[in-house]
């Protein structure tokens, strides 16, 4: 089993080196076997493809720490770890959202996120049950995975400087728990 991980954590890490480095469609297997020191064939043991690494990374790097946080009832921290882990791995998410086509990694985050919100959904208690009942869990959680897809996206391109991790966060939560007649400033008559 160590030998199995400690192969496929190379593959990752090949994967990783080379997204820094060439552009996501010049990436081959064979490049990222290579760049493990293993052959062709080993990677189709781990993943059906390139896209699939992605899958790995997200679950191994982020949503096995959010569903811990759930676990031991955190859950005000999801939001600033997902930031900080972003935050940390701008680099690379800013290249993987650069990805055209489809698949792409927009996608798969976007159906980690949208699983995770309704993991939460059907796991934490709901203010107003028949509303997410009526609309739908799927519906509620695409609305917020949505929203939050694109901050990230947002925050990894962003070039100023003038906005740290913390106005994203602030931003996002400001966004995800206000209605739009919420945000307009509306003069008192």
């Amino acid at each position: 089993m160590a030998e199995e991980r400690n192969t496929q954590d190379l593959l990752v890490a090949s994967f990783k080196s080379l997204m820094m480095k060439i552009p996501f469609k010049k990436i081959t297997i064979k490049k990222i076997t290579d760049g493990a020191g293993v052959i062709r064939p080993t990677f189709y043991n781990y993943f059906s493809d390139k896209f699939m690494i992605f899958e790995q990374i997200l679950d191994q790097e982020l949503f096995k720490t959010l569903y811990s946080l759930v676990e031991i009832n955190m859950v005000t921290e999801i939001i600033p770890v997902i930031f900080a882990y972003f935050n940390k791995n701008k680099d690379f998410y800013k290249k993987a959202f650069n990805i055209e086509g489809q698949p792409n990694f927009i996608s798969i985050l976007s159906d980690k996120i949208e699983t995770f919100a309704i993991y939460l959904l059907q796991e934490l208690p709901l203010q107003d049950e028949e509303a997410i009942q009526t609309l739908g869990m799927e519906n509620v959680a695409k609305f917020y995975t949505n929203g939050l897809v694109q901050v990230l996206y947002h925050y990894c391109h962003n070039l100023n400087d003038d906005y740290d991790i913390d106005f994203y966060i602030h931003a996002y939560t400001y966004l995800a728990s206000h209605s739009l007649t919420d945000i307009f400033e509306i003069p008192l008559e």
